[in-house]
């Protein structure tokens, strides 16, 4: 498997219908609106009439003070419509992003050393919820093993030295140009080798 080869494809019909309702929701927002910029408008000419109703003395000033009020609540619904469409986008830009991670690619070069889900089944992953190890990709042209090596044979090895190492998973393969690094854990001696 090369780096950003398609890995694993989640099926994405599930977010169907709730691109569907975001998008109807953003067309309602939307709609209300040019439904609230025509109150404002309205709100707007009636205080006009009235301002000018009232340098004529035929209006009161309380009719005016309405026709104000009028106006700052049809601004206010506006501004309120416009918050709206703007979390309804967001909605959709966050329905977008999960369905952009249903789509897997590999991060690097290396072999699936590791499937724990066949084709069909039911995988999990939310923000609250970790999800499921769909697999495991390595690389394996850098590997540690550890070899825990007896206390009579330890004092032949010498840092440096090479190994082979056979690995039951590749009967057919066996890995050298190893280097070595002696540790001591919890009074053992284990040998740490490291492919290069």
């Amino acid at each position: 498997m090369k780096k950003n080869d398609l890995v694993v494809k989640i099926k994405q019909e599930a977010y169907t219908p709730e691109i569907q309702q975001q998008n109807a929701a953003i067309e309602v927002a939307e709609s209300n609106i040019a439904i609230n910029e025509v109150a404002l408008k309205r709100a707007q000419q009636e205080f006009d009439r009235l301002d000018q109703l009232i340098k004529k003395g035929l209006a009161t000033q309380s009719e005016l003070d309405n026709a104000q009020n009028n106006i700052d609540q049809a601004l206010a619904t506006l501004n309120s419509n416009r918050a709206q469409v703007n979390q309804q986008k967001t909605g959709l830009s966050r329905i977008r992003y999960d369905i952009s991670k249903t789509t897997i690619y590999s991060p690097i070069n290396g072999t699936v050393t590791q499937l724990n889900n066949e084709l069909g089944e039911k995988v999990l992953g939310t923000i609250s919820n970790q999800g499921s190890n769909i697999m495991t990709i390595s690389d394996l042209s850098k590997m540690e093993c550890q070899v825990e090596v007896g206390e009579t044979d330890v004092t032949m090895v010498n840092l440096g030295d090479t190994a082979k190492i056979e690995i039951d998973a590749f009967p057919d393969k066996v890995f050298t140009d190893m280097y070595m690094r002696l540790q001591i854990l919890q009074q053992q001696q284990v040998l740490i080798l490291r492919m290069l």
